[in-house]
């Protein structure tokens, strides 16, 4: 409870759920360019927040997970307008999550890697796959936009992620259904948006990654919302 996780892109995870084990976690995902394009430098950016920094695993104080909770809590409600005022209140959990990390983490950062030009492609291929995450994506649309190799695409994204495109693509998608579910589309309707060949095969693909089926997944996140 209470920990901060920042994952950069390259670094391919899996959450798994612990059945009858219910709890809480705001996911945020952050777009660098974006975020380049808000600051207006490359520089601005923490070096945390950088493609080429590593993972951090942070436990947060009372007080630090309290204010982030409040801030995140604050944003959700406007998180899908397209307005000055919901890009303003989005800054808003930003920095104050700069600020726990950097009060945890005075002065520790050292300067970012060097990217090797095939992590600057494993970079890119991942960003091409969340783009087109719905719909029948596959290593053969990878290979064919990339003008790669299919042995080399294969290879060094493994490289750089420890899994395969196809695991990633399939975590990406199961990703994007629990987050479809969230706001109220059927099981079915989740299923034909994400380009599954059947009902079946989405059952059983997102209950391998989650541990539940997708109906008792949806209707847990009913009761929350209930209860809540």
């Amino acid at each position: 409870r209470g920990t901060l996780i920042i994952i950069p892109p390259f670094c391919v995870h899996q959450m798994y759920h612990q059945k009858n084990v219910y709890y809480e976690r705001y996911i945020l995902n952050l777009d660098t360019q974006w975020l380049e394009n808000v600051l207006c430098s490359k520089q601005d950016i923490s070096e945390y927040l950088k493609p080429s920094a590593a993972p951090l695993i942070m436990p947060l104080s009372k007080e630090q997970l309290s204010s982030i909770t409040q801030s995140m809590q604050k944003v959700l409600p406007i998180i899908q307008e397209k307005s000055i005022k919901s890009t303003a209140e989005f800054l808003n959990p930003l920095s104050v999550l700069d600020s726990a990390v950097h009060d945890t983490h005075k002065n520790k950062f050292t300067p970012n890697m060097f990217i090797s030009k095939s992590q600057t492609t494993v970079n890119e291929i991942i960003a091409y796959i969340n783009e087109h995450i719905e719909g029948n994506i596959s290593l053969s649309d990878i290979e064919s936009h990339f003008f790669l190799n299919r042995d080399y695409l294969s290879r060094v994204f493994a490289k750089h992620t420890h899994t395969s495109i196809g695991r990633y693509i399939t975590i990406q998608k199961i990703a994007k259904a629990q987050e479809y579910l969230n706001t109220g589309l059927s099981v079915a309707q989740v299923s034909d948006k994400l380009g599954f060949s059947s009902y079946a095969y989405f059952f059983k693909v997102f209950k391998s990654v989650t541990q539940f089926s997708p109906l008792d997944y949806k209707q847990h996140i009913q009761i929350s919302n209930a209860s809540d």
